[in-house]
């Protein structure tokens, strides 16, 4: 640790100030390298929630032709009973 003190007390002023700066925009750099992340999995999350929305508005349409022939075979049944 005293050589690190050393080592920086013997810099410039210039010196100092450019490896605060160094150090300043090495931790700009890595929280916005994890923000960029981040956004990208946004993103990656909205696409699939896109593609889950195309899927479902096909199946529910295939869905609804299914239970309204189940629901007409189920009337038809249920008059066909009626009428015996």
């Amino acid at each position: 640790m005293k050589t690190i003190g050393r080592l920086v007390g013997s810099l410039t002023v210039a010196r100092k100030l450019a490896l605060i700066y160094m150090l300043d925009l090495t931790a700009v750099l890595f929280v916005s390298g994890i923000l960029i992340r981040e956004k990208y999995i946004a993103i990656d999350f909205a696409k699939k929630e896109l593609v889950g929305s195309h899927y479902i508005a096909q199946v529910a349409g295939a869905l609804a032709a299914v239970a309204s022939a189940q629901m007409s075979r189920t009337q038809e049944s249920a008059q066909g009973k009626a009428a015996v």
